[in-house]
């Protein structure tokens, strides 16, 4: 069997061992303690100013969607007001050259009409000079 005696050494290497710790802690186990507490709280310092530039992302995310939203239905707007007065503008385009080709073909009808009248005069006269000048062959006179 094995038998311990107790003597002042043992007394000796408790205290020893007590001051030790009370160094060890001193020195060594307060400042490393120290240490994670900041690193702790560094790291979650940065988790919430992750969390904060990603709810700020997510933000400007939701923005840069709804104002794409906001420009693609101006500039739909935009194009239908466009279009609309582009077809208005040629309406007016045609319904100008429509009348402008009006008044030219009423014109060249004016101007047939009166060409026509006059070569009628012309061909009426021509053709009583032709027939007084047949009549007179035929009866063998000149009149």
């Amino acid at each position: 069997m094995v038998s311990v005696a107790l003597d002042i050494s043992l007394f000796v290497q408790i205290l020893n061992f007590l001051v030790l710790m009370f160094v060890l802690n001193l020195f060594l186990y307060k400042p490393l303690r120290k240490i994670l507490q900041e690193r702790e709280s560094l790291f979650e310092s940065f988790r919430h100013l992750s969390d904060v530039a990603k709810k700020q992302l997510e933000d400007g995310e939701a923005e840069k969607a709804r104002r794409r939203s906001e420009i693609l239905m101006e500039g739909v707007q935009t194009m239908n007001s466009l279009k609309e007065a582009g077809q208005e503008r040629e309406r007016v385009i045609l319904a100008n050259a429509q009348e402008e080709s009006g008044r030219r073909l009423e014109g060249a009808r004016q101007t047939l009409r009166q060409e026509t009248a006059e070569a009628r005069q012309i061909l009426e006269q021509e053709a009583r000079k032709l027939a007084s000048d047949m009549a007179g062959q035929l009866l063998g006179r000149q009149l």
